[in-house]
Parts: C-alpha cells; structure tokens; sequence
C-alpha cells in the first residue's frame, strides 16, 4: 500500500507541474485529462480513495484550476497516508 501511496503521489506531483508550467490552459487542459486523468483515476481507486471535483465547464483555465484543486486536496490526503503508515512501521 505504501508503495501505491508513493507512485500515486508521484504521479499527482507530475500532473501539478503542469498547473505551474509556462503554456496556455487548453494545451495544460489536454495534457491533464489526456495524460494523467485516466491514471489517476485508476490508482485513485486502487488504494481506496476518490478523486471529486467540481467540473464548472466554462473555459480550459476553470476546468483545468477545479481539476489542479482538486489534486491538490488528494495530495494532501495521500501525504496524510503515508505519514500514518511509516509512523505506524516505527
């Protein structure tokens, strides 16, 4: 479990640096639900979590900033995981 907590936490590090990257929203909106949605979708679900968010539908930049929020609301779950579980093995 704590191996799938990491790898998905790796993944969501990497779908955040798109957030921060210097290009335009619709081409951040493609690479987030064409790259990594699926992915985060399945290993979301794999370790028991849900990955919610509120799709407003108006432009790539909204969709995109209620998709990164949402990431960055699991990152903090996962973050929260991890640390109960290596506190756990001490």
């Amino acid at each position: 479990m704590l191996n799938q907590l990491c790898s998905l936490r790796r993944k969501i590090n990497e779908a955040l640096a798109v957030g921060e990257a210097d290009i335009s929203w619709d081409k951040k909106y493609d690479v987030l639900f064409e790259h990594y949605d699926k992915y985060l979708r399945f290993a979301v679900k794999d370790v028991g979590l849900t990955l919610f968010w509120v799709d407003p539908d108006t432009s790539y930049e909204e969709d995109a900033g209620a998709y990164l929020n949402a990431l960055l609301d699991l990152a903090d779950t996962v973050d929260a995981l991890i640390s109960a579980i290596e506190e756990a093995k001490e």
